[in-house]
């Protein structure tokens, strides 16, 4: 296979190739970019015949079918790419027949003898899945992706690919084998690794079911049921605090009366079982003063395992008693001002009631001004910044700054060791490698967090190598 001079490049410069890439690449490069040329021209063939044998409306219904989104309607998430590789590849007409192999059957003459080899490729040698990307080479444009559930490995050309995926990677795709050489077929769909067990427990419910129903093979069901993977979404991530309440931060600020301020702080003295004073300044103009407010952790009947919940917990150190206090909040005095801050608005409810009490509280005290609550998630994507205010942090990064955030960086990861964590069977790490299991499973969450620093890496966000220090901390070298 030749690619045109005159073609577009298939680099997605926007140039004609012979003022692009030409004479830049190697025998085997432009022989890969000579098969992205000659399908591109397939597929603009393929989509201009069912345009015109099925129509719009047609079109339309196995749009929705898809994923319920209108065909062409873009501004509503219709993914052009995403469709019309499941529509020819998967998608059926009413005698079961696949759309591809019916379009080559009524309209082989559109295409010429290359171009139909390549089709029957496509429909002989294309089997999905659900891959981990073990090796990405930009410079060979290359990448070992592993299947999830039959552990097959698959060396592929793709130049895309092997820019913007990073090891560790989860993505569900089609790969082709054409001509003795695996690519991949178009588009792909990425997710977390966090969100792994749950797409894993999503393909196996639906595979399980069409088994029994078809006995269909696995393979068979990746390349039938596309419609169905593609619409995976993963359950939200839920915050929730030690007492098991969906985590909100929730802050009142109240006027203080009457300068009653000693009589406010005797009464947070009385109630020593849910507050404790940490901090009083009466020196100079203004009152000051520091309360935190206790909770009491309790066991949580759902699961933690999956990474579908994530226990948020804060701790006072009272340094006199050398106690470590669980925490669901606190309180700060300054001036005329109180403000209340608690972990979530069963907290809050139960706190003011306290406070508010017409016998027993402070209710005669205090007037409230102002009141806000803020869910975790309302936080992330607000803290979501423009690619402008992104760079101009990083410029205005102070050297001293960034090497005692990795400081602290790594002693969280040393103190990771010694924590309980859910997907070790509320192991510690240092527990968990003493077992064949524990190891097995430490090394899937080194992954993850090998993932996330190679990420980070590649965004330019501050980062520690999180699976050398953990590695070092444990001697887990396995």
């Amino acid at each position: 296979m030749k690619i045109s001079n005159n073609a577009q490049c298939p680099c997605n410069s926007g140039e004609k190739y012979k003022k692009c890439c030409k004479g830049k690449l190697t025998e085997e490069q432009e022989k890969y970019y000579a098969l992205l040329s000659t399908e591109g021209k397939i597929k603009d063939k393929l989509v201009r015949i069912v345009s015109i044998e099925l129509g719009k409306d047609i079109l339309d219904a196995y749009s929705l079918k898809f994923n319920n989104k209108h065909f062409g309607d873009k501004d509503n998430g219709f993914n052009p790419s995403a469709f019309f590789e499941w529509f020819f590849l998967e998608a059926k007409k009413e005698r079961e027949e696949k759309i591809l192999g019916w379009i080559v059957d009524k309209y082989k003459n559109e295409f010429n003898q290359e171009e139909n080899l390549i089709i029957k490729e496509w429909i002989n040698n294309t089997q999905a899945g659900i891959f981990e990307i073990v090796l990405s080479n930009e410079s060979e444009w290359s990448l070992i992706l592993k299947e999830i559930f039959n552990g097959r490995e698959y060396r592929v050309k793709d130049r895309m690919a092997s820019r913007t995926t990073i090891k560790g990677d989860i993505v569900y795709l089609r790969l082709q084998n054409i001509f003795g050489e695996y690519y991949i077929s178009g588009t792909a769909q990425s997710y977390p690794r966090l969100i792994l067990d749950q797409l894993k427990d999503y393909v196996n419910f639906y595979y399980e079911n069409a088994k029994e129903e078809k006995g269909i093979s696995y393979e068979d069901f990746m390349n039938s049921y596309g419609d169905v993977i593609f619409n995976f979404e993963p359950k939200r991530l839920e915050f929730i605090t030690p007492s098991g309440d969906e985590m909100k931060f929730c802050e009142q600020t109240y006027l203080i009366l009457d300068k009653k301020h000693n009589n406010i702080l005797d009464w947070f003295d009385k109630n020593n079982n849910l507050f404790i004073i940490t901090n009083v300044n009466t020196k100079g103009r203004k009152f000051n003063a520091s309360i935190a407010i206790k909770a009491h952790k309790k066991e949580i009947s759902r699961s933690t395992m999956k990474g579908e919940t994530m226990r948020i917990e804060s701790h006072f150190i009272d340094r006199e008693k050398g106690e470590k206090i669980l925490t669901q909040g606190s309180i700060d005095i300054k001036g005329d001002n109180l403000k209340l801050f608690t972990n979530s608005e069963e907290s809050l409810d139960n706190i003011v009631k306290r406070m508010l009490d017409n016998k027993n509280g402070i209710g005669n005290y205090i007037k409230l001004i102002k009141e806000e609550v803020v869910s975790p998630e309302d936080i992330i994507n607000d803290g979501e910044l423009s690619e402008e205010e992104d760079e101009e942090i990083d410029e205005e990064k102070d050297p001293n700054m960034v090497k005692i955030s990795k400081g602290l960086l790594t002693e969280y990861y040393k103190k990771w060791c010694r924590m309980r964590i859910p997907a070790l069977g509320n192991k510690t790490p240092r527990q968990a490698i003493k077992t064949e299991d524990g190891k097995e499973k430490l090394k899937e969450l080194l992954k993850d967090f090998d993932n996330i620093d190679l990420h980070k890496k590649r965004e330019g966000e501050l980062f520690a190598d999180s699976v050398k220090i953990i590695r070092e901390e444990l001697g887990f070298y396995e």
